[in-house]
């Protein structure tokens, strides 16, 4: 069986670590499927250029390295529907018509599309198999009546773990893309609104420099830009919270990350918190946004006031969700949808 996973998500600047959950997911499926190759997005960036030229220069590549391959692919695992789509039609047209095709959809490629192309519409029928991170977002999707599963990215169990020798340093941690569908707006006013709480903000985006510039004037905030996996492990278990301040999230790969450290969540309710923190009193709804910062400095109170052995019992049940979406389960389930699609 030989697969290949291809993905529109690659490094950049200003997002070091993007898509790196698939390049985890490669990574350990490659233990079981030796024959599994992986195609990304290398040329990738804000510029302007990058924005005109970034998926001419993605499907130029795939045809020359893919397409023109003598190895014949038996399936295509797409990460990201729409436009990466192209490629697998590509294949399949020029390549091999029998090839398999499988989709990840992540969030964007559904939410971006509320009004698909017919492009959009029409590609959906090469699709054998799809993958949603949450039952609200494939409820979300444009077609309904196709074969799919529910599947979180998984997170790195060997890195995301309870570490009980690390004391706790930081109230709360931030982890993620800082950009208004995070909600950056609504952590710097959480910031100013609990100056005698401690914050430490993880990640890169458009408004790191904002947030730099706010570490020099309010001496609670810690701001780190990003930093490895390991790095972010650490700083997630010495913080007795994560927030999650969405206001679109598919699935939400951090608050796993921070509950199998045994950190709990607060979230905006999302699809992906949903799914995760479902019953709990910590998902604060987002159809109000002048009671939204009220509502998380109430929770945050609640959560740091807590007795030891109260918020012992939160990080009992943080990890307890975050057991059915490690990696090596999900990959297992991946693996198994291969198999039965190409077996066909």
């Amino acid at each position: 069986m030989n697969v290949l996973v291809v993905s529109n998500m690659g490094p950049k600047k200003s997002a070091p670590v993007l898509g790196l959950f698939v390049n985890n997911q490669v990574k350990r499926l490659k233990h079981d499927i030796s024959n599994l190759d992986y195609f990304y997005m290398r040329w990738n960036g804000d510029s302007f250029f990058h924005r005109l030229f970034k998926y001419p220069f993605f499907f130029f590549s795939f045809f020359i390295s893919v397409v023109l391959n003598p190895k014949k692919i038996d399936l295509i695992h797409i990460h990201y529907y729409y436009p990466t789509i192209l490629s697998a039609w590509l294949y399949k047209l020029l390549r091999n018509k029998h090839v398999k095709v499988v989709v990840t959809c992540h969030g964007g490629d559904i939410y971006c599309y509320q009004s698909p192309s017919q492009t959009y519409k029409k590609l959906i029928c090469i699709v054998d198999h799809w993958i949603f991170t949450s039952k609200r977002l494939q409820q979300s999707f444009y077609a309904q009546n196709i074969s799919y599963s529910i599947l979180s990215a998984g997170f790195d169990e060997s890195i995301y773990f309870q570490k009980t020798d690390i004391a706790k340093q930081y109230d709360v941690a931030f982890v993620g893309c800082l950009d208004h569908n995070k909600g950056t707006d609504r952590l710097e006013a959480l910031v100013k609104a609990c100056p005698e709480k401690s914050f430490i903000v993880i990640g890169m985006g458009p408004h790191l420099t904002r947030f730099l510039t706010l570490s020099k004037t309010y001496k609670n905030l810690t701001v780190t830009g990003a930093l490895p996996a390991d790095e972010v492990a650490k700083h997630l278990t010495q913080s007795r919270i994560l927030i999650s301040l969405s206001r679109n999230e598919s699935f939400g790969l951090v608050m796993t990350e921070a509950m199998a450290c045994g950190t709990p969540v607060i979230a905006t309710k999302t699809h992906g918190s949903e799914e995760q923190l479902k019953g709990s009193a910590y998902l604060i709804e987002q159809s109000n946004e002048s009671e939204l910062i009220s509502a998380f400095i109430k929770a945050l109170n609640s959560v740091l006031s807590a007795e030891s052995h109260e918020y012992q019992k939160l990080s009992e049940n943080a990890l307890a969700i975050s057991n059915k979406y490690r990696l090596e389960s999900i990959c297992l389930e991946i693996e198994a949808i291969y198999r039965n699609l190409v077996a066909k």
